[in-house]
């Protein structure tokens, strides 16, 4: 995605991300914030988020943690005095990391590459072309609850393996097994 995009998904930790969408015209207030994964998973992040959404500093003052000025001024003795203030202003990042409660956000420094990885339970493939959508790429949006998996899943990958299977049955437009 490229600066212009609002819309970020941000892995968290494995199999569970969070997808912000930032407000153009109102760059420095709370982002719309979906979680992606296994209830299991994300409980914890979603309670962190509602205890902290109070916390949320709007007051972002560009990429840094905090923004610092100096001013020198003169007195009448000609001696000069550095009055130096630093304000303490948060990132989207920052921001996202208290308020979720997590030290740092995983990258390849800090994780493994499986750590993170969400390619799709059945297809294998992270980001899916539709046949009918050349242009358009899905990402895994579903997530498997069982313990033991916790894979995520492209909801059209579900669909077509699920009316694969003998047993399936289909009445208006839903497929039960």
């Amino acid at each position: 995605p490229d600066r212009a995009c609002t819309t970020r998904r941000i892995a968290i930790e494995a199999h569970c991300s969070i997808q912000i969408c930032v407000d153009p015209s109102r760059p420095r207030a709370l982002p719309e914030c979906r979680f992606l994964g296994a209830d299991r998973l994300v409980a914890t992040f979603r309670q962190n988020m509602g205890r902290n959404a109070s916390a949320w500093d709007a007051g972002v003052a560009g990429d840094d943690a905090s923004t610092h000025s100096t001013t020198t001024t003169s007195t009448p003795n000609n001696m000069n005095h550095d009055t130096s203030t630093t304000t303490n202003t948060s990132t989207l990042r920052a921001n996202l990391q208290r308020m979720l409660e997590i030290d740092v956000f995983p990258s390849p420094k800090t994780s493994g590459h499986d750590d993170c990885n969400h390619e799709g339970g059945i297809c294998y493939a992270y980001r899916l072309t539709l046949p009918d959508q050349p242009a358009t790429s899905i990402i895994p949006d579903r997530v498997c609850e069982n313990k033991q998996c916790g894979r995520p899943f492209h909801r059209s990958c579900l669909y077509e393996w699920l009316c694969s299977l003998t047993s399936s049955r289909h009445s208006f437009g839903t497929v039960f097994d």
